[in-house]
């Protein structure tokens, strides 16, 4: 069943709907609605961005969103049962649309299903954002993630493109994947989601700490939280953490234990918080700390450092490669307790940053939505031969 308007030629791109609709805590998530977003607004006359969705709910939600409304929507077709289920909707649609006009298929993660250039369009894009499906350490063993691994490691040449969000991730991917590496494209992620959202002048909280990241061993949030409680809150009454991104497995072991003994009046654990209150955040905390070990991109360092915020990340990450010559920055090894504190004591010396001139400096090193969707929309043109 098609859902659509008419619309004058252009490159049709089909994005599956599941992969941003209704996931607002998902990095990945964001980042492909920030490009599909991006592609609608900024590139109507080039771009005709087409949805794919899985059920009568996903187009219900797309059309609950204005800038989705209008969009033509495939709604794949309908199976028996739930086992492999969007596997088979998958394949049902390719079975009876060989015929299909889409130019390209982008797939916003690298999980894809088996022989999935059956699927009838022109080309296969996927942005892999980095190589952590093979390198990141895992809270659990996941035979589905076994699985999409091999199916890259053995098909990556049935993809038009592979796109990359840093020289970092780049390098990662043709280690983990075995692909060579200048069959991958860098497209920097947008860093100013957050830019229009907050404009209020806010007092900076002397005593607030922001730790960013998700429920997952990589995300490294407890060393940040053991270092916190071991060498800082017992000798500061008045410190407090906010900890962002309560997601993912609730019971890990890591995180938990990082809790017990923490002062429960000098924590607060928070899931999500929307891009305004985000900035809110970033405009008052004393210090921010990012300290995953394996980032592709690594957008919250990057959205604190255009708030102004001082900045600890973990040394060795895309963020450390881009600012590092950024005053108010800190890259050190986030795994050590000790070099934690050392850094957050460290940075309280230096001075909180301009706005102005650090959104510059991320718009100079084309680290904007806009300019990453342009370089989308080159990339399209350019693998259908039409420049």
């Amino acid at each position: 069943m098609v859902y659509s308007k008419k619309t004058s030629k252009k490159i049709k791109v089909a994005w599956f709907a599941s992969a941003f609709i209704g996931r607002k805590a998902s990095g990945t998530a964001q980042t492909a609605r920030k490009i599909v977003e991006n592609l609608i607004s900024n590139h109507p006359n080039d771009i005709q961005v087409i949805l794919l969705a899985k059920n009568n709910n996903e187009v219900k939600l797309i059309r609950n969103e204005s800038i989705f409304s209008e969009l033509q929507v495939i709604l794949l077709p309908q199976v028996r049962g739930n086992f492999l289920k969007s596997s088979r909707q998958f394949y049902k649609y390719c079975l009876i649309n060989k015929n299909s006009d889409l130019d390209i298929l982008h797939y916003s993660v690298p999980r894809v299903y088996p022989f999935y250039w059956f699927f009838p369009a022109k080309k296969i894009v996927c942005t892999f954002h980095a190589g952590g499906d093979v390198t990141a350490p895992r809270d659990f063993f996941s035979i589905s993630r076994e699985i999409y691994n091999l199916i890259i490691k053995f098909q990556w040449k049935k993809f038009a493109a592979i796109v990359a969000d840093s020289e970092f991730a780049s390098k990662e991917i043709s280690t983990a994947y075995r692909i060579p590496y200048n069959y991958i494209t860098k497209i920097y992620l947008g860093s100013d989601s957050l830019w229009k959202e907050f404009h209020e002048v806010i007092e900076r909280d002397k005593n607030l700490v922001l730790v960013i990241g998700r429920w997952q061993n990589y995300k490294n949030i407890h060393t940040v939280i053991n270092s916190f409680k071991n060498y800082e809150v017992f000798q500061n009454k008045k410190l407090r953490l906010k900890v962002i991104g309560k997601s993912g497995r609730k019971d890990n072991k890591l995180i938990l234990d990082s809790l017990k003994d923490f002062p429960s009046n000098q924590i607060e654990i928070v899931e999500y918080l929307s891009d305004y209150e985000l900035a809110r955040e970033y405009r008052k905390a004393s210090v921010v700390f990012h300290p995953s070990i394996n980032e592709g991109f690594g957008l919250p360092a990057f959205e604190a450092f255009g708030e102004g915020a001082r900045v600890v990340a973990h040394s060795g990450t895309p963020a450390d490669e881009i600012l590092n010559t950024q005053s108010g920055v800190i890259f050190q090894n986030m795994l050590d307790e000790k070099t934690v504190i050392a850094s957050y004591r460290s940075i309280l010396h230096e001075k909180f940053g301009d706005i102005t001139g650090r959104r510059a400096f991320l718009e100079s090193v084309n680290a904007t939505w806009a300019t990453s969707t342009k370089k989308y929309v080159e990339l399209y043109k350019a693998i259908i031969n039409l420049n």
